[in-house]
């Protein structure tokens, strides 16, 4: 699947300031291609879908009203149009933003509310304080994004919002036929955390009750399963009582 992200830019000069109110070109605020940037991605991943979901949507709105504009001496206006509208598709008069109170515009309209003003040099630590937030983590040649998902430079820079990823709404596989009692104690190695998911697959989302397990940290392994791309996964337990699946690779017997 191709990923789409959504931010706003430059004004319609190019320039970071001084640009008329409003989107003169239709490309201060847009979508493009997903790209890797020079100074590299954080991703903060919304812990809600559904919020995740908003959040894509409202950048999407965002990307469609000219209405929205580029310009960091202004950047603000942005937000007083959103505490007045409440989402951007109803933004029918000229205002300005700069990416990152556009990001933060985006996930006020989404409904969580003002999380405080930021820019690309605090942006990841302000929105984890909320606590709608995954812990941050390092987008590499790996990482599956999600719509929703917004990517953070790792030094003061830029951010976007992935208005097109893989979707995280998917219905959970039950898995059945599984074997549910432990055959034996593993442990996690070669990555500093795993992902636990609701099934087989890098294309399922993490469960909700124990979603990272560390490295060193202990499991019983309970099955075996094949994911859609041939890999191989094992159905564990965690604690005695929560089960998921982890890529095999990342799980030694002990």
């Amino acid at each position: 699947m191709a990923v789409i992200l959504g931010s706003a830019r430059l004004d319609e000069r190019g320039n970071a300031t001084g640009g008329q109110a409003g989107d003169q070109t239709g490309k201060e605020v847009c979508t493009e291609p997903y790209y890797v940037h020079s100074l590299g991605w954080y991703c903060m991943r919304a812990k809600d879908p559904k919020f995740a979901e908003r959040i894509a949507e409202e950048m999407k709105a965002a990307c469609s009203n000219n209405c929205i504009g580029y310009d960091q001496n202004q950047r603000l206006g942005i937000i007083t149009a959103i505490t007045k509208a409440k989402t951007m598709s109803k933004i029918n008069w000229a205002t300005e933003c700069d990416c990152s109170s556009l990001v933060r515009a985006c996930v006020m309209a989404a409904g969580m509310g003002d999380p405080g003003n930021f820019t690309t040099y605090n942006e990841c630590t302000v929105l984890a304080a909320t606590g709608k937030f995954e812990p941050r983590i390092t987008v590499d040649a790996n990482t599956v994004l999600y719509t929703g998902d917004i990517l953070v430079t790792k030094k003061k820079g830029h951010t976007v919002v992935v208005v097109k990823g893989e979707p995280r709404t998917q219905p959970e596989e039950k898995p059945t036929g599984l074997n549910k009692t432990p055959r034996w104690t593993g442990q996690v190695v070669r990555c500093s955390l795993l992902n636990v998911r609701t099934y087989a697959g890098l294309e399922y989302p993490k469960i909700t009750k124990w979603p990272q397990l560390a490295r060193g940290n202990k499991v019983d392994v309970c099955d075996t399963v094949k994911a859609k791309d041939g890999s191989e996964w094992y159905y564990i337990r965690i604690d005695g009582k929560i089960y998921g699946f982890v890529n095999a690779r990342y799980i030694e017997r002990v």
